[in-house]
């Protein structure tokens, strides 16, 4: 296995976790205003990190067990539908 086999699935769980902290933003900005996401970032920031940093190593894996399944032996079959529930999982919470 070579170490650039890493770096997309690295950049992808980057990606989620900016995505999600930028939709953490956004939803509380336009439902209560600038101000209070702000304060509720500072009052939480270590809940709302680690779920983000979760998240992101989540999708990461998920990326990198998915091209696994693809170029192995493995069954892609497997990866999707524990993929799928794990995203569901985390979607709803």
């Amino acid at each position: 296995m070579k170490s650039n086999d890493f770096v997309k699935p690295v950049l992808w769980g980057v990606l989620a976790s900016a995505l999600l902290l930028s939709a953490y933003f956004v939803v509380l900005t336009l439902v209560s205003g600038w101000e209070f996401a702000r304060t509720q970032f500072a009052a939480f920031w270590y809940f709302v990190v680690a779920l983000t940093v979760g998240f992101g190593i989540q999708i990461g894996l998920y990326s990198y067990l998915r091209r696994i399944a693809r170029h192995g032996d493995a069954s892609g079959k497997v990866v999707t539908v524990s993929g799928a529930t794990s995203t569901g999982a985390m979607i709803s919470c």
